[in-house]
């Protein structure tokens, strides 16, 4: 019985940091998008999604209300501008 409930309670715990380091990766991954690009609040960013702003101008890409990013958006030092929604 006690072997159970140790075994039940550390599965409890494990659950909880597991969640707790992807919450913290997805608050430093949306960090990353905002040093990046301009993002409305409403867009959602799925798992798969990458920017690299390598101009490190945020306002050269711009992501507006109600957008879905899913694949890689990409703008060089030296030239290019993206703008969705």
């Amino acid at each position: 019985m006690i072997k159970k409930l140790k075994a039940y309670i550390l599965q409890k715990i494990l659950v909880y940091l597991k969640r707790g380091l992807e919450t913290e990766y997805s608050r430093q991954r949306y960090s990353n998008f905002l040093t990046n690009a301009t993002i409305h609040s409403s867009v959602k960013i799925l798992p798969n999604a990458t920017i690299e702003n390598l101009s490190h101008c945020p306002n050269l890409i711009s992501i507006g209300r109600d957008s879905v990013i899913r694949g890689e958006l990409l703008i060089f030092a030296h030239a290019g501008k993206i703008f969705i929604g």
